[in-house]
């Protein structure tokens, strides 16, 4: 039951449901109590986090505990078929220890891959605890053994004979982790091997990725003129504009000379745009300021101008006072054309060759559904056959009498001959006959005399 504040809402929200006419039923109440309580920003800000939870310092219990209080608000659980989006997720957040021997099993259901990890955590734990032991036996060995060692004679000018010379050697085994590496180790303590900063594995380490590309022949790079919407209001040779994302407007700044299209990581997460991360992270050069770094790509998104729908591949990058720019990537692959003068911008007509389409192939409901809303034209394509039976010549009365006239197949047109034949199709259909006009004799012998006179 309602109590408080949650049973005064209700008598209100009831209220208007009954003036509305909405049925009363659990699925409408579920939809305006979480309106009202878990509006959709927070739906989407969980979403965002359950897309990039990672398990880290959690164990296993405490990682599925959070995963499935998360889940809950991923769009995938309501239209995808089985389990499996939640399998590659749940992997795809596990340590690497964990994640390494889970690879090389067939796992097809949720339950299974948790009480799989169940498992593999309690033998990793355990082959962690042999180590320490194995590490303490081997230091009581050395300290009984250091007892026991000859101490070094007292003449000068002469090697002892027993005494034991230090040998140059190389880092040993670590007994904790059983590894040779120089230093303190720091298996366990959940940092960096890299940089020893906590947050992130040696692999996803961006100090050494950084080296790493210095290396190398060189990252992906791209150009924008700038991350501040002051500095291009300043500008008269920047062109600036309206369109719409996910039936949401945007202010974006249409940049030559830029190279790709980027938008900030706050209108990521209002508008609910899935995240891609991209291998090796791109750098994005400005006028004023050294590279920016950006990781992550929103692929194939619907963006509308002047009614027209677009794909659009969106970088993120932390623009001030401005939704997104459209780079060169996006303005010559729609083939736009840029009045500098007039600040103008020109876009080709919806006129298709054979050989092009400008329809947006949407493979799965929920990209139908978003495209809809967002103001996108579709349409339906539907195909009949007619079962109804073929006319028979034979049944049509005065026709079945002149089968030979009617064939099933004319090949030509009939020859022309002097005598028109043809056959009434009226059921007992007479001809019309006209009695011939005849004139009296006395009436004859007038005509006759008065040609005669006009003749004369």
């Amino acid at each position: 039951m309602l109590q408080g504040e949650a049973e005064n809402w209700w008598k209100g929200a009831k209220a208007y449901m009954i003036s509305a006419g909405t049925p009363m039923n659990w699925e409408n109440f579920c939809t305006v109590f979480l309106d009202k309580y878990i509006p959709m920003s927070i739906r989407k800000q969980k979403e965002f986090e359950f897309t990039h939870l990672q398990q880290g310092d959690m164990s296993v219990a405490d990682y599925v505990a959070k995963f499935e209080e998360l889940a809950r608000f991923c769009a995938q659980a309501e239209y995808a078929p089985n389990d499996r989006w939640k399998i590659n997720q749940f992997e795809w957040g596990l340590n690497p220890e964990i994640k390494s021997n889970l690879a090389q099993l067939e796992i097809t259901s949720y339950a299974t891959l948790v009480h799989k990890s169940y498992i593999v955590e309690e033998s990793l734990r355990s082959l962690k605890e042999n180590r320490q032991l194995k590490w303490q036996q081997r230091r009581d060995v050395a300290k009984s053994n250091q007892q026991l060692k000859v101490k070094t004679s007292p003449n000068k000018g002469k090697q002892p004979q027993n005494s034991v010379v230090p040998q140059a050697r190389g880092p040993r085994e670590c007994p904790k982790c059983g590894r040779s590496h120089p230093g303190e180790c720091l298996y366990g303590k959940n940092v960096c091997f890299w940089c020893k900063i906590p947050g992130h594995m040696s692999q996803d380490c961006p100090q050494r990725k950084m080296k790493r590309l210095a290396n190398s022949n060189g990252p992906p790079t791209g150009r924008v003129y700038t991350l501040n919407a002051k500095k291009a209001k300043g500008n008269n040779d920047l062109i600036a504009g309206e369109c719409f994302l996910n039936n949401e407007p945007l202010k974006v700044l249409f940049d030559t000379g830029a190279s790709h299209s980027f938008i900030p990581t706050k209108c990521v997460l209002r508008l609910g745009l899935k995240l891609t991360e991209i291998t090796p992270p791109m750098v994005v050069s400005t006028a004023a300021e050294s590279g920016v770094e950006t990781s992550y790509v929103c692929k194939s998104c619907h963006l509308i101008v002047s009614d027209r729908v677009y794909p659009i591949d969106l970088f993120c990058l932390p623009l001030k006072g401005m939704d997104a720019i459209l780079g060169m990537d996006w303005l010559s692959a729609n083939r736009v054309l840029v009045d500098c003068e007039e600040k103008i911008l020109y876009f080709r007509p919806a006129i298709l060759s054979r050989n092009e389409t400008d329809s947006i192939l949407l493979p799965s409901v929920s990209n139908l559904l978003q495209c809809l809303c967002s103001g996108g034209q579709s349409f339906l394509l539907t195909s009949s056959s007619d079962s109804e039976p073929k006319l028979d010549v034979a049944t049509i009365p005065v026709v079945n009498e002149f089968l030979d006239v009617f064939p099933e197949d004319v090949k030509c047109l009939p020859p022309e001959r002097e005598i028109e034949f043809s056959i009434d199709l009226v059921p007992r259909a007479n001809p019309i006959s006209i009695t011939p006009y005849r004139m009296s004799p006395l009436e004859l012998k007038n005509t006759k005399s008065s040609i005669r006179g006009s003749l004369n």
